[in-house]
């Protein structure tokens, strides 16, 4: 009786063991696929996956771009607030924003910051803006608005391989909203200090599997009296996407802007007779992008573009109400 209820217990301990040993596999197996699958979402399979073109002027995911790359979406930006193209900036590490006046901005990264900060590469879509006549970018002249922007991508280093000479700090691509992605007519008014407003109007539609968007914008600042450093500006942008076969796309962007700005009295008063006043300036500006992609294989595309940049100064004497406000402000100053 004895040997027969040893054997009878050892049968029975050696499959309770194994049964203990099976349920911690399936504990250590299932409780990450339980957790991931609580956290994955039905959208996740739709979401877009991020797509980086500036740093190497071919289509990488972000963690692959030899490069320290932040990008910005619209939903970032809508969310900090900015007002002009080079408030975005100010988000990204190792950026600095500033005025060179109250309505004229300026941006560089880990450089030094005067008038005409230059070696960085400032592009819209692709195409750059950037002015090497003077060394800078004039954020008021490139017709673009806020609202028009989908997404930055920000190259944080050198970049001058890809861009240019003009990229040895950096890279900067402002990439516009796609027609495709747009709500019929949107619209957007607003008004804060030094009389500044600001008016958008925006409609996107299709005609014969054509997609377009135009965008409309007007705005102006009396900016600060003392320095008489007004602006107005008026532009009007355009995006037009056709798809004339399942290999082609074909995308047209154009812009025109034109207004009016005065610089003011950047330097102080009695440094020097010769930069107590610089005059108006009255600027007309207009591009025009255009842009064929072909699908040749599943692993390669050939990509044409071809784009026109034009900017006018013309600087204007300053008449007598001007002369009266400088001798008022320069009296003001000494007595």
């Amino acid at each position: 009786m004895d040997d027969t209820h040893d054997q009878l217990v050892t049968k029975l301990t050696v499959p309770t063991q194994s049964i203990k040993g099976l349920c911690y596999l399936l504990v250590m197996f299932c409780l990450p696929y339980s957790t991931e699958a609580a956290l994955l979402k039905e959208a996740a399979f739709f979401s877009e996956i991020p797509v980086l073109t500036s740093a190497t002027r071919l289509k990488q995911n972000p963690h692959n771009s030899p490069a320290s790359v932040t990008v910005l979406d619209q939903h970032i930006i809508k969310a900090s607030g900015a007002q002009t193209l080079a408030d975005v900036l100010a988000l990204a590490p190792g950026f600095q924003v500033f005025h060179l006046n109250t309505n004229r901005q300026a941006a560089n990264y880990h450089g030094v910051n005067d008038q005409f900060p230059n070696q960085l590469e400032i592009m819209v879509n692709g195409r750059s803006v950037y002015l090497p006549l003077l060394s800078t970018v004039l954020w008021h002249t490139l017709g673009i608005n806020i609202d028009d922007i989908d997404r930055v991508e920000i190259i944080r280093g050198s970049n001058s391989a890809t861009q240019g000479s003009n990229a040895f700090l950096g890279a900067v691509n402002f990439i516009t909203k796609s027609p495709m992605s747009e709500p019929q007519l949107t619209s957007r008014l607003s008004h804060g200090s030094f009389g500044t407003t600001q008016a958008n109007l925006t409609h996107s539609s299709q005609i014969d599997g054509a997609f377009y968007r135009i965008s409309a914008s007007t705005e102006k600042s009396d900016g600060n009296k003392t320095f008489n450093d007004r602006i107005e500006r008026h532009y009007i942008n355009a995006d037009w996407v056709w798809t004339p076969s399942i290999n082609d796309t074909i995308s047209l962007s154009l812009g025109y802007d034109n207004g009016l700005s005065t610089i003011g009295y950047l330097y102080q008063f009695g440094k020097s007779e010769n930069e107590y006043y610089l005059p108006k300036q009255k600027h007309t500006a207009n591009f025009q992008y255009l842009n064929w992609t072909r699908t040749v294989s599943p692993t390669s595309q050939l990509h044409i573009n071809a784009y026109h940049n034009y900017l006018n100064i013309d600087e204007r004497k300053p008449n007598a109400n001007d002369v009266f406000n400088f001798y008022r402000i320069i009296r003001i100053k000494f007595y």
